[in-house]
């Protein structure tokens, strides 16, 4: 699968695999602090995101599926300083 988000610097944007609603999905940030959920189902390259939405003002490096409840997640923003 080819899923497109943000990665413009070299930051590492993790990413989270869960079953949601019966169909396996990943759950990314981006570099441009957006959070995107796509389904694992739909073939590629007609993947687009089932979900998407500006969590923060700088890079969403975290996220994560609640181990309990996947219809909860936890996402972690921050740019690194120099």
């Amino acid at each position: 699968h080819e899923l497109p988000r943000a990665a413009a610097t070299n930051q590492r944007l993790l990413f989270d695999v869960a079953a949601l609603d019966g169909a396996q999905c990943v759950l990314s940030g981006s570099s441009d602090g957006r959070c995107f959920v796509y389904s694992l189902a739909v073939p590629a390259p007609a993947a687009s995101p089932l979900a998407a939405w500006h969590a923060a003002d700088e890079a969403v490096a975290a996220v994560a599926f609640s181990p309990t409840d996947p219809h909860w997640l936890a996402t972690g923003a921050g740019e690194r300083l120099t």
